[in-house]
C-alpha cells in the first residue's frame, strides 16, 4: 500500500545539468531537517530537454525517501512541465520552485503554514523593482505586471514568482484545466483560482535572488515581450469565453433582445407598402370577413388574427404594426439558441449566436407586417419541441410534448401555408430516424406519426380553403418561372440581402465565397462526426435548410405552375444560419474551421452593413414605397373636399392606411376578383371606372413617376406636377 503523502516539492529543471545535484542536496537536507513539520515528502523533479539533468537528477535518488524523475524529451515550455509534475503529486499541500532556488528554500515553512490555515493557492511575491541587475529587465517586469493587473489579475503583486503552493484539492481542480504550457502559465493558474473561488494568499519573498546568468532562458527580451502579450490577450479571451460558458443560460436572451434592436436599428418607421396595407385592411375588417377574405387569397388566416389583437392593444402606428414581427422574429433567434444549446451544448449554441442574430434575411422580414416571422417562431419551435420528444423518457411528459408539437404543426398551417416545406422535413427526418418497425403496425404507431394525425385533425376546418388555393395557384399564379437565378437569389439574400443581380464583382466574390464556406463547413461536420445524436441532429438541420428550397424548386417546373419565391424560404433559412454557426463550432479545434467561421461572420456583417445601406423592402424588381413621404406632401395642400386618386388597387391600401379619412379612391377599368390580395375592394365603391364618376373641385392623382398616368381627366385642367419620391403628384382642377 503506498504511504500517504504530506508534502510534494515538484521542481521543473530544463536543461539545469551545471545546478540540479546542488540543488537536490540542499532540498533534501532542508527536508531532514524539517521532518517533522513537512512530513512524509516527495520530491518530484522534470527533466525536459534530453540533457543530462535526468541522469543526474535520478543519481540523486538516494537522498530522498520519495523522489520521481519526469524525463519529457521534447521542450514545450515551463507550464508543460509544472503541470507534469503536480500530475503526478499526491501530497495533501504541493508546491513549485525554480531549480536554482532563487527562493529561499526556508520560505517553504510559512507557506505550508498558509495551506495547512485554509488558503487553497499561496503565492511567493517579489520587490520587482530590486529582483533585476539589468534596468531593461526591470522595467520590463514592472510594465508586464501593471498590465497583467490592470487586464486580469487586480490585486496579485507578482503572477511569475516561481514558488507558488496549492491545497491538493485545489491543484487537482486546476492543473487539469491548464492550456498554457509555456511563459504565461502562472497567469493562467490564477486566473482560474479566481474564476474556481479558490483563496488566494501571497508571502513575500524579499530575498529572492537571480541566479543565472542567461536572462529569459535564451529568448530576447523583445520574444519575452511578445510572448507575455500574446498569452496574456489568450488568457484574458479564454476567461471571457468561460464566463460566457458559464452564463449560457443567457444567450437565448442576448440573442432576442439583440434581434429586437437590430430589428429596431434598421427601421421600423419605413412606410408602410402594399403587403402591409393590406394587413391592415384585413384587421379593420370583422372577424367574420377576416376569415373569409383569408380563405380566398394565398395566406391563412392565423397572423391576421393575431395582429388584430395586437392592433387593438397597441394601436396601428408602423412601429405597433410592425413590432408584432420584431417580437416574432427575435423569440425565433433565441428559440434556435435553446435549440442549438440542446442539441449540441452551451459552447455550440454561444459560437452559433452571433449567426442567427447577423442574419441579414431574416431581418428583413423582422420588420413588415407580415406573417413570415410568425411563421419562423412557429416552425423552429415546433423543431425544438420534436427533438425534445423524441429523446423524452418520461410517458406524461412526451405525450405533452407531442400534444404541443401537433397544436404547433397545425398553427403553422393557419399561419403560412409554406410551413409544410419544414412539416416533410420533420416527417423524412423522423422516419428516418426511428427507421421501419416489425411487425410493420408498428411504424404507423409511432408517436411522432400519431402527433402529424392530430395535426391534420386540428386543421380539417381549413383543408378545404387550404385545397381550394392550391388550385387556384395552378389556375394562373403571378410568380414567374423559375431558372437558376431564383435558386441562386437564395443564396445571395442568405448572405448579403441582395439579390444576385444587385452585387457588383467584389460582393459576388464575397458571396460565392462565404456559401462555398458555408456548404464546406456543414459537410465536415457532418462528416467528422461519430457520435450518432449529433449526426442525426446535423443532419436534420441540413435537410431542414435544403429540402424545402429542392421541393418547391420541383413543384415549379412545367406543367406545374411557379410557386417559387425567396421571400417563402423565410421561416427556412434561420435553420441555415444555425447549421452554419453550429458547423463553425463543430470544427472549431481545427484552424481551417476558425478561419472559415471567421470568415463567414464577417460576410453576415456585411450583410447587415448592406441592408441598411440598400433601404428598400422589395430587393428584387420593386422599389421601396415611399406612400408615407407622398402623404405628407399631400397633408399639406390637401382640402377637405378634395379627392385622392392612385392608379392602383395596391397603391389605395397604402394610401387608405395613411389616410383613412380622405376621399382616396384608385382607377381600375375592371372590377377586383373574388379572391386574391384584392378581394376586400370587390364591388367596392372606391373604384373609379372612368373619369366620368369623378365629381370634386380639386383632384390629386398619384402614379408611379416611371409610368404615364392610366387616368385621364378631360374635364380638368392640369395645375401643377411635383414628383415625391418616386411618385408623381399631379393637382387638377375642374375647368
Amino acid at each position: 500500500m503506498r504511504q500517504k503523502i504530506d508534502t510534494s516539492i515538484i521542481i521543473p529543471a530544463y536543461n539545469e545539468e551545471a545546478i540540479i545535484t546542488t540543488t537536490l542536496g540542499k532540498v533534501s537536507a532542508f527536508i531532514k531537517s524539517h521532518k517533522a513539520f513537512l512530513g512524509e515528502c516527495e520530491v518530484i523533479v522534470v527533466a525536459a530537454g534530453g540533457g543530462e539533468t535526468g541522469s543526474l537528477a535520478k543519481a540523486c535518488s538516494p537522498l530522498f525517501t520519495q523522489f520521481k524523475v519526469i524525463t519529457p524529451k521534447d521542450r514545450v515550455g515551463k507550464g508543460r512541465d509544472v503541470r507534469l509534475g503536480f500530475l503526478e503529486a499526491s501530497g495533501d499541500v504541493q508546491l513549485f520552485m525554480d531549480a536554482d532556488l532563487s527562493t529561499p528554500l526556508a520560505h517553504i515553512i510559512p507557506m505550508i503554514e498558509k495551506l495547512r490555515g485554509g488558503a487553497d493557492v499561496v503565492i511567493g511575491t517579489r520587490k520587482l523593482s530590486q529582483i533585476h541587475k539589468s534596468p531593461l529587465r526591470s522595467m520590463l517586469s514592472k510594465a508586464s505586471n501593471l498590465l497583467t493587473r490592470a487586464v486580469i489579475l487586480p490585486g496579485i503583486r507578482d503572477t511569475q514568482c516561481g514558488f507558488k503552493g496549492f491545497r491538493k484539492e485545489a491543484a487537482a481542480q486546476l492543473f487539469p484545466q491548464l492550456t498554457v504550457m509555456k511563459w504565461g502559465f502562472d497567469m493562467e493558474l490564477l486566473v482560474l483560482a479566481r474564476e474556481s473561488r479558490l483563496t488566494i494568499q501571497q508571502i513575500p519573498i524579499n530575498d529572492w535572488h537571480e541566479t543565472r546568468e542567461e536572462e529569459f532562458r535564451g529568448d530576447r527580451i523583445s520574444a519575452a515581450a511578445y510572448k507575455t502579450l500574446f498569452e496574456l490577450a489568450r488568457i484574458r479571451g479564454a476567461a471571457w469565453w468561460r464566463w460566457c460558458l458559464r452564463h449560457a443560460g443567457l444567450a437565448p436572451f442576448i440573442a432576442f433582445f439583440a434581434v429586437f434592436g437590430l430589428a429596431f436599428w434598421v427601421g421600423p418607421f419605413r412606410s408602410i407598402w402594399f403587403d402591409e396595407a393590406y394587413s391592415v385592411a384585413l384587421i379593420r375588417q370583422p372577424l367574420d370577413q377576416l376569415i373569409y377574405f383569408t380563405s380566398v387569397d394565398v395566406h391563412p388566416p392565423l397572423y391576421y388574427m393575431a395582429l388584430k389583437a395586437w392592433a387593438f392593444i397597441f394601436g396601428e402606428s408602423e412601429l405597433a404594426l410592425r413590432s408584432l414581427s420584431m417580437v416574432c422574429g427575435a423569440l425565433a433567434s433565441g428559440v434556435a439558441v435553446v435549440l442549438a444549446r440542446y442539441m449540441f451544448g452551451a459552447r455550440a449554441a454561444l459560437i452559433a449566436l452571433p449567426f442567427v442574430v447577423l442574419s441579414p434575411f431574416l431581418l428583413r422580414y423582422d420588420i413588415e407586417a407580415r406573417m413570415y416571422a410568425m411563421a419562423s417562431l412557429i416552425c423552429i419551435t415546433a423543431t425544438y419541441v420534436l427533438v425534445r420528444a423524441l429523446s423524452a423518457s418520461d410517458r406524461r411528459r412526451k405525450f405533452a410534448l407531442w400534444a404541443v408539437y401537433a397544436i404547433l404543426v397545425a398553427a403553422g398551417m393557419y399561419t403560412q401555408y409554406y410551413t409544410a416545406l419544414v412539416w416533410v422535413v420533420h416527417f423524412v427526418w423522423c422516419l428516418a430516424v426511428t427507421g421501419r418497425q416489425r411487425p410493420i403496425w408498428k411504424t404507423f404507431a409511432q408517436p411522432w406519426l400519431l402527433a402529424f394525425v392530430g395535426a391534420v385533425v386540428l386543421y380539417a376546418p381549413w383543408i378545404h380553403s387550404f385545397l381550394w388555393q392550391i388550385g387556384n395557384v395552378q389556375n394562373g399564379f403571378w410568380i414567374g418561372p423559375v431558372t437558376i437565378r431564383e435558386v441562386l437569389n437564395v443564396g445571395t439574400m442568405f448572405m448579403s440581402y441582395r439579390a444576385q443581380w444587385q452585387l457588383d464583382p467584389m460582393q459576388s466574390l464575397a458571396t460565392m465565397v462565404g456559401l462555398g464556406l458555408a456548404i464546406w463547413l456543414a459537410a465536415s461536420a457532418l462528416r467528422s462526426l461519430r457520435a450518432t445524436r449529433e449526426r442525426r441532429y446535423v443532419s436534420l438541420l441540413i435537410l431542414y435548410t435544403i429540402l424545402p428550397i429542392v421541393l418547391l424548386y420541383l413543384a415549379s417546373l412545367p406543367p406545374l405552375k411557379p410557386v417559387f419565391l425567396d421571400r417563402y424560404f423565410s421561416h427556412i433559412l434561420l435553420a441555415g444560419y444555425l447549421l452554419v454557426g453550429v458547423s463553425v463550432a463543430l470544427q472549431a479545434s481545427r484552424r481551417r474551421a476558425f478561419f472559415a467561421g471567421a470568415a463567414l461572420l464577417v460576410v453576415l456583417a456585411l450583410g447587415v452593413g448592406s441592408l441598411r445601406q440598400q433601404g428598400n423592402f422589395n430587393f428584387n424588381t420593386l422599389s421601396l414605397s415611399h406612400t408615407k413621404e407622398a402623404v405628407v406632401y399631400l397633408k399639406e395642400r390637401l382640402g377637405a373636399e378634395d379627392t385622392i386618386i392612385v392608379d392602383s388597387p395596391g397603391k389605395y391600401f397604402e394610401m387608405d392606411y395613411y389616410l383613412p379619412t380622405a376621399n382616396v379612391f384608385f382607377y381600375s377599368k375592371e372590377k377586383t376578383s373574388t379572391s386574391g390580395g384584392y378581394a376586400p375592394l370587390h364591388d367596392s365603391s372606391r373604384r373609379l371606372a372612368s373619369a366620368d364618376q369623378v365629381t370634386s373641385r380639386t383632384v390629386w392623382y398619384l402614379h408611379s413617376e416611371k409610368e404615364e398616368p392610366k387616368l385621364q381627366l378631360p374635364d380638368y385642367k392640369l395645375v401643377r406636377t411635383d414628383v415625391i419620391t418616386g411618385h408623381q403628384v399631379s393637382v387638377y382642377t375642374r375647368k
